[in-house]
């Protein structure tokens, strides 16, 4: 062969094996790529890769995520605008001065930096939380208008997992699911009371009365203050409310007999006749704020009678039930809130300063934080009042059988939960006797398919946990976790907030439902009608005294115009909702030495 057809045949040859090549290069990525996408397509939503409150789509092959007015863009809508930026950031440090100086707060609030974002400062939801309960507990996973009509049905962050998905939580977690037996018996059971440094008995007490009001005929509703009057009869005479007296002083109604059924039973009724009449009067502890508030509505009216005697008991009953509703609003927000959310000082309450998107949203309580806050493991399982120990094991549900308030005082008990320690959200601290409500609540968080643990922080704005010992901080509990849970991002959403330890104690419950619940409880709170500037007026309060009463309520103010020898309203700062550790230190020691001072006279009483 000649050279020519030598040089002709090498290169044919080659550009042959090139063209082999590129083909078999497309061929192989296009086979990967196809491979990709059958994965992409598999898990789809299923992930949540939409980050923001970007609204995943299915799509043939993989998802696509609609970013639209979230503030946020790019595939998973993770890349935040400038706007966006400054904004968050800019309530980022505002949150940091309330939380942290006292001092630099209340320079803010005394002169004319006072600006409208001061709400803000407590939790923006466009900045904290990405979704506005716009998802049903229907089991879409895709936002309907019914949810926000229906007052009949409650609302959800998330929506659910989709049933499509190769697990219960998505992608992550086990299918099945361990019982949820197992789950309590291993991780959330008390083994020993593991209290609160910063938060009281009269915290947890508050709260819990405070949230049966969510609770409106199975349904999670806005504050309608349905715990202090939809169960109460009214007198008819004055404006007052029915009452029986005891030694001389107003108690509610007790007519049922105690049923000793748990929270638990009431959630899963169908019918809903005397369901919350008969948590509030058989529920010891929360039959204090009970008999506090019906107290407070009787000694308005008759404040209310004396001003305008020309008012007939339905006007005198509407204007009382308006300071009563104004007097729980500015107590909840201006002294409880900032315990819940740790901040280091007391705000004040002024809804003319509440920003227009709040109207935006719904306003009834999702059912996400409504399982999250059950209060099992704030609960102590005994407290001490004049000496006697009351175990709460044996009282929580006998209210009927045993009233507390009744045989040690209103004034006691309530000195009592102020200086008893609330229980502190950690692993293997729930109160048994709430066992079988614990067990309702995990298996209603399955039932709803709710996203894992990690899922819900991120949401929230939280970076999600990466190990067991990013979660626990320690390498004690790790061994069990990974027994039940395998990996951190299996964990469940109620099973996470009931053991995710709050190590620097800054909020009274975990990190996690702090982020979820408080900017919600605080656009309940700012978006209450009666704050709307229609309404928050001396002229809806029955005029100048009624007006006072409700800019100058108090926790304090509260309970000392209403119990019958208010000795602690002498003692400076003793009615809080923050546990003062010194007090309590004292009275300890107090107490340890009369319990030594007794154990010697019966040993002396015994020996003679």
């Amino acid at each position: 062969m000649s050279p020519k057809f030598n040089r002709m045949f090498f290169r044919m040859s080659t550009s042959y094996i090139i063209l082999m090549i590129i083909i078999l290069y497309y061929t192989t990525m296009s086979s990967s790529q196809l491979l990709s996408k059958k994965k992409e397509k598999s898990e789809g939503c299923c992930s949540f890769p939409c980050q923001h409150g970007g609204v995943c789509i299915e799509r043939k092959f993989g998802y696509f995520c609609d970013c639209k007015n979230t503030g946020y863009y790019g595939k998973n809508c993770a890349i935040e605008t400038w706007f966006t930026f400054f904004k968050c950031h800019t309530n980022m440090i505002l949150e940091m001065i309330i939380s942290i100086h006292y001092f630099i707060f209340s320079l803010i609030n005394t002169n004319s930096l006072y600006f409208p974002s001061y709400y803000k400062i407590a939790g923006d939801i466009l900045c904290k939380m990405h979704t506005v309960g716009m998802y049903g507990i229907d089991g879409k996973s895709y936002a309907a208008l019914n949810p926000l009509y229906d007052s009949n049905s409650a609302v959800r962050i998330t929506p659910s997992v989709p049933k499509y998905c190769p697990t219960p939580l998505g992608t992550k977690g086990q299918d099945p699911f361990k019982a949820t037996s197992e789950v309590y018996n291993q991780l959330l059971k008390r083994q020993s009371f593991n209290a609160s440094k910063t938060t009281n008995l009269l915290f947890t007490v508050y709260g819990s009365h405070f949230f049966l009001q969510f609770l409106s005929h199975g349904n999670l509703n806005g504050i309608t203050c349905s715990h202090l009057y939809a169960e109460h009869k009214r007198t008819y005479h004055k404006g007052k409310v029915v009452t029986e007296v005891y030694n001389g002083e107003e108690y509610p109604l007790q007519h049922q007999r105690s049923q000793k059924k748990t929270f638990a039973h009431y959630l899963g009724r169908t019918e809903q006749d005397d369901w919350k009449v008969n948590i509030l009067k058989q529920n010891s502890l929360t039959y204090v704020f009970a008999t506090l508030w019906i107290r407070e509505h009787n000694r308005v009216c008759d404040i209310l009678a004396k001003i305008w005697p020309s008012w007939d008991d339905e006007r005198l009953f509407d204007t009382a039930r308006n300071i009563v509703t104004g007097e729980l609003l500015v107590i909840t927000l201006s002294e409880w809130y900032p315990v819940l959310m740790g901040y280091k000082t007391n705000l004040f309450y002024d809804p003319s300063y509440s920003t227009a998107e709040y109207a935006l949203i719904s306003n009834r309580l999702p059912i996400e934080t409504f399982l999250a806050l059950h209060w099992p493991n704030l609960i102590p399982d005994s407290f001490t009042v004049n000496n006697h120990t009351v175990v709460v094991t044996e009282s929580l549900w006998n209210n009927l059988d045993q009233n507390l308030v009744k045989k040690f005082g209103l004034n006691n008990l309530i000195e009592a939960f102020a200086v008893s320690p609330s229980g502190q959200v950690s692993i293997e601290n729930t109160l048994d006797i709430l066992s079988e409500t614990t067990k309702y609540i995990l298996e209603m968080g399955r039932k709803l398919r709710i996203p894992s643990f990690n899922r819900m922080r991120a949401i929230a704005g939280l970076k999600p946990y990466n190990t067991f010992t990013d979660m626990m901080k320690t390498t004690k509990w790790n061994h069990i976790l990974e027994k039940n849970y395998g990996n951190v991002d299996n964990i469940e959403f109620i099973t996470g907030v009931l053991i995710e330890p709050n190590m620097n104690q800054r909020n009274a419950l975990g990190e996690t439902v702090t982020a979820l619940f408080g900017p919600w409880l605080l656009k309940a709170l700012l978006t209450h009608p009666l704050g709307s500037k229609f309404m928050w007026k001396p002229s809806t309060m029955g005029g100048k005294v009624g007006w006072n009463i409700v800019n100058n309520a108090k926790l304090k103010n509260l309970v000392c115009h209403n119990v019958k020898s208010p000795d602690i309203c002498i003692k400076k700062n003793m009615i809080s909702f923050r546990l003062d550790p010194q007090r309590r230190k004292r009275i300890t020691n107090k107490r340890s030495g009369r319990q030594k001072i007794n154990r010697i006279k019966r040993n002396t009483k015994d020996q003679q």
